[in-house]
């Protein structure tokens, strides 16, 4: 309204020719607002319409960035874990052109009573098999799941060796699958590993009647053996190539603590045991020279088996306790009808035992009809805390 009564002033006559002139420049200065107006309007509609195309724009490029860096991310990983694949296959294909020559065959055949040993801890196959059969021609294979779950077993309570029986019996499993050495080697008494004898639990008298258990169970079960320096008299520090072997633990048993020499000649005994009896080497390989005769005894943590000989003769049973529980009466199913001689006591006052000439046992035990452990005959010993009995039969 107040636009018109402007433009009404600007009419021939309306009013006073000055009036007239005012009234036409501020009408003329009214219609270029009104238009910057509508021109600005128009300008801020299409500069938000271009912001949001290049909002638009922007989100699809950091889309696409995202899609690009994820992208060469994978190709990066796949191209460098292909790298480091072929480059293990490299490795892996040059020590098997170097294992496959005929180096195992040429020492072995060139130097009789020569051994070559893989200290291999890997599921490949025919390790100690014959190069004709594609293997590898080594004499022996470390046995490491063997010898973790010994010590797995070993280092616990004897409360709970219950629910961990089985890792005393699976290596026996796969026995026959590679000729393999049973090892308690220098890498398991070494940097803060603690010596064989600290690995055992309970009081210092519980320790060495454990290691002893356990070094009875390692010479029974099939497989050559190996036992690093100083384990065999039950040294307590940890082995160092700084230093000798604790040999004064040996010195003056009598007068100090004898369970050290007790330990010793325990390990003698054993190895004595070994080098006279052949079903204690000569068919390690197959389940021909070696049967449980109880592996579930697990509530009492009892192994008994037997190790057999080619021609049937001079077998041995072992029976192994693990717990610190005297058993008064243990009855062990036995193969036959037989006289079972007690060569190996664990009781015995040469290895620190608790026999007496009053309470010593009987040599020879005949089977009797009593069923046991699946089997028709069965003898009973007195098995003590920890005890180990080997028998002849």
């Amino acid at each position: 309204a107040d636009e018109n009564a402007l433009f009404e002033l600007t009419k021939t006559g309306a009013s006073t020719p000055e009036l007239e002139r005012l009234a036409e420049a501020f009408g003329m200065m009214t219609v270029k607002v009104e238009a910057r107006e509508f021109q600005r309007a128009g300008l801020i509609e299409e500069l938000e319409q271009r912001n949001r195309e290049l909002e638009e724009a922007r989100a699809r490029l950091q889309e696409r960035n995202v899609h690009l860096v994820e992208t060469l991310r994978r190709e990066y990983n796949v191209r460098r874990v292909i790298g480091h694949c072929e480059a293990m296959k490299r490795v892996v294909s040059q020590a098997l052109a170097i294992a496959r020559r005929p180096i195992n065959t040429l020492i072995l055949g060139r130097n009789p009573g020569s051994v070559m040993i893989a200290e291999e801890s890997t599921a490949w196959p025919k390790v100690t098999g014959t190069v004709e059969d594609d293997g590898l021609n080594f004499s022996y294979k470390w046995n490491m799941g063997w010898m973790h779950d010994f010590l797995d077993y070993m280092k616990l309570d004897p409360y709970f060796r219950k629910d961990n029986h089985n890792k005393m019996t699976f290596a026996m499993s796969y026995n026959e699958s590679e000729k393999y050495i049973l090892v308690l080697s220098h890498d398991e008494v070494v940097h803060l590993k603690c010596s064989m004898l600290n690995k055992m639990p309970g009081l210092e008298g519980d320790k060495f009647k454990n290691l002893m258990a356990g070094y009875a169970f390692m010479m029974g079960h099939s497989g050559k053996k190996l036992l690093f320096m100083g384990q065999e008299f039950a040294q307590l520090r940890e082995w160092s190539e700084e230093r000798e072997l604790d040999w004064f633990l040996l010195d003056n048993p009598d007068l100090d603590d004898p369970k050290h020499k007790h330990m010793q000649d325990w390990v003698k005994a054993l190895l004595h045991l070994y080098r006279k009896n052949p079903c204690l080497y000569e068919q390690d390989t197959t389940w021909a020279g070696f049967e449980w005769m109880n592996a579930n005894d697990y509530e009492r943590s009892i192994f008994s088996f037997v190790r057999k000989s080619k021609d049937g003769k001079n077998n041995l049973l072992f029976v192994i306790s693990f717990t610190p529980v005297e058993r008064d009466d243990y009855r062990v199913g036995v193969p036959g009808r037989h006289t079972y001689k007690l060569v190996l006591n664990s009781a015995d006052p040469q290895f620190g035992g608790s026999d007496t000439e009053d309470t010593k046992r009987p040599v020879s035990y005949k089977a009797e009809k009593k069923p046991c452990d699946g089997r028709d005959y069965s003898i009973g010993y007195k098995l003590p805390p920890y005890g180990v009995a080997v028998f002849k039969f």
